[in-house]
Parts: C-alpha cells; structure tokens; sequence
C-alpha cells in the first residue's frame, strides 16, 4: 500500500502534511499518476530565502505567467488550482532544514 493511500481514498483534508518516509520521489510521483494525480518536486536544497522557495514553487508546479511571487498568490495556486487539471496535486517539497536554517 501507498504512503499516499489515505490522501488518495479522501481519509485525509487538503492541507499541509509531513511525510516521514524513506520512498523515493519516483516512487511516490508513479503512484500519484496511477491515481490520475499530478506530483510537483521542489529540492529544498536549492531553497534558501521566501524569494527562491516561490521561484521554486513556481518552475516546479508551472503556475501561469500572471503569478504575484508573494505569500498570498502562492496560497491562491494551491487553494484554486484551476490552472492545473488533475482530481489533486501534491507538492513534494524535500529538505525543508536549509530554508529554515538560512531564512527563519
């Protein structure tokens, strides 16, 4: 069974989640598809500021052109995702540490 089994039943609200597992991205975006989901990756390693989290968000979830670079138009993409068809999106987000390091 999936990690992701319970988001993919409906078990779990839209929300933020930690996942604590040693699967493999891949692994996790193959099931995501089976489920007709879309799975968007960011390295966090490459976050270090709000500036480079949003840009980050941005080229991996390919929000459209007209995106504010700014806390509210993030939570607008993930609140109204119309600009994606897919029945849920997820966003992978590895190694959180070296933004919370580096920008608290």
């Amino acid at each position: 069974m999936s990690y992701l089994q319970p988001m993919f039943d409906g078990e779990l609200a839209p929300g933020i989640y930690q996942l604590i597992s040693r699967a493999k991205a891949d692994s996790l975006f193959g099931d995501m598809t089976e489920q007709g989901w879309r799975g968007f990756y960011i390295d966090g390693d490459q976050v270090t500021d709000k500036a480079s989290f949003l840009q980050a968000a941005a080229t991996a979830m390919e929000f459209p052109g007209y995106f504010g670079h700014n806390w509210d138009a993030f939570e607008e993409m993930l609140v109204d995702p119309s600009w994606r068809s897919a029945p849920g999106l997820l966003l992978l987000y590895d190694d959180p540490v070296t933004l919370a390091r580096r920008d608290p």
